[in-house]
């Protein structure tokens, strides 16, 4: 059952770009077998969506037929590589790529909008016409770097068998050579589509339409998050889940702050006027959101990171909502803009959200010491050795053991790492913390003078604490 989606088309598809570029900061975790699964679903999916938004070719609108010549290439590449690797026995039968798969579930509710909402006629209509142009440079776009993404996994996963010790048996020789054929075809589809997405993207985006935002949205996309958030740590409160909502709240965070500077900015709402403490203090808790979520990106593998649809729903929703008020086609809004776009009642729910972060703050610490976590041993090492580089007293590289990274076991979140992921996560409590504890609405601004008028009592900005992980090997 599909969580209830709120987003519009734009939205989706901006979404769906954003996550296939994610996928080339983590070059290493690629898996070609699963991306070289999903990439021809993906392809599909595409090419029809592509295809929904051309006006119809042969006898004008009575004609039903409407072809996008690129898509319509790629397509028939992905059929013939799809084809062939069946016949080569590589990859075999197996999961897609979650993420690709994720991708082309959004292409074909984005198609059935489409044709839902996108009678023939309107296709010939400006406003209309931009938009469908808007969506091809989207899904161009997504299609492109998610080839690349393919066609990087392919080459590792070569180099990777041609490295391997031993001499060349019969099943090594047909891998690489069904491996040189997806390089191939990939390469190939990557040169036909980098022509017309570099002629296209980013200038077909702002032709858009661009939406008001709606009345309380944001209000309402703050009170699903925080429900959903907590209801997904009490039922599944697994490394996916932390995932998940430390880099919603890094980013929510990060937002929050950029409008209630601008707000701030032309002290139209002295009630909830920023100051400098204010200020660095949510950028210090958006940037320890961010390194706990990177620690437990790096814990966590693409199959770990599955999560309750009802929360990716409402984390999606959460940045979509930030992102109608903070951006204008694609370009950052500006101080003046986020202020025009901003109601009173925003503001005072953003501020509610920044004591409210305490209570999900909290929740994280209790998940992070009560949960027995499990990983792959490959995961366990790669956080030793990320650690190892932000904290160098001691090595935490002897607390997985090669054995089990060898053989890629599932082990038991070491009490080492656990101690890391705990000093971030207190690290966290503790800033947010400290934000709840200034009264944001106490703060006034002298309308005449445009003077601040000090708080009294000020609570101190708590100090730094380094990192210091127990029971490490010396």
């Amino acid at each position: 059952m599909r969580a209830q989606e709120s987003r519009s088309v734009g939205e989706l598809l901006t979404a769906c770009d954003r996550d296939v570029c994610e996928l080339l900061t983590e070059p290493d975790r690629l898996s070609a077998d699963e991306l070289v699964r999903a990439w021809p679903e993906m392809v599909q999916a595409g090419q029809e969506l592509m295809a929904a938004t051309r006006p119809p070719t042969g006898r004008g609108w009575a004609d039903p037929v409407r072809v996008d010549e690129v898509a319509e290439r790629l397509r028939l590449v992905s059929d013939a590589l799809h084809a062939q690797l069946l016949k080569r026995g590589w990859p075999d039968s197996g999961v897609g790529d979650p993420r690709l798969v994720a991708i082309s579930d959004v292409f074909v509710e984005v198609h059935d909008r489409v044709q839902r909402g996108w009678r023939q006629p309107a296709l010939g209509r400006s406003d209309v016409a931009a938009d469908a142009a808007a969506v091809r440079a989207r899904v161009l776009h997504t299609l492109y770097v998610g080839t690349h993404a393919a066609l990087l996994a392919v080459r590792r996963d070569a180099a990777d068998v041609r490295a391997r010790p031993g001499a060349a048996t019969r099943v090594r020789s047909r891998r690489l050579a069904a491996l040189r054929y997806a390089d191939g075809r990939l390469e190939s589809a990557e040169r036909m589509l980098a022509g017309p997405v570099y002629r296209v993207y980013p200038a077909a985006l702002a032709g858009q339409r661009v939406e008001n935002p709606r009345p309380g949205r944001i209000e309402a996309a703050l009170g699903r998050w925080d429900l959903e958030a907590h209801r997904a740590l009490a039922r599944s409160p697994h490394l996916g889940t932390l995932l998940e909502i430390s880099g919603v709240q890094a980013a929510a965070t990060t937002m929050t702050r950029t409008v209630l500077a601008a707000v701030d900015d032309a002290r139209r709402h002295g009630a909830t006027s920023m100051t400098s403490e204010i200020d660095a203090g949510l950028a210090a808790a958006a940037a320890a959101w961010q390194t706990l979520h990177a620690d437990v990106r790096t814990a966590t593998d693409v199959a770990d990171r599955a999560i309750a649809p009802e929360l990716a729903a409402a984390g999606a929703e959460l940045i979509a909502a930030f992102s109608v008020v903070l951006t204008i086609g694609t370009e950052m809004a500006s101080a003046a803009q986020i202020r025009q776009a901003t109601r009173a009642d925003v503001v005072s729910a953003l501020t509610g959200s920044v004591a409210a972060q305490v209570d999900l703050a909290t929740a994280v610490v209790d998940t992070v010491v009560g949960e027995p976590f499990e990983l792959s041993a490959r995961a366990a090492r790669d956080l030793a050795r990320r650690v190892d580089r932000t904290a160098p007293r001691g090595s935490l590289s002897a607390v997985v053991a090669p054995v089990s990274v060898a053989a890629d076991r599932r082990v038991a979140l070491p009490v080492e790492l656990r101690d890391v992921l705990l000093h971030r996560a207190v690290h966290v409590q503790r800033l947010v913390g400290f934000l709840s504890s200034i009264p944001l609405a106490n703060e006034s601004v002298d309308a005449a003078h445009g003077e601040r008028v000090a708080l009294a009592n000020r609570v101190p900005s708590p100090p730094a604490t380094p990192l210091t992980v127990v029971g490490r090997s010396r």
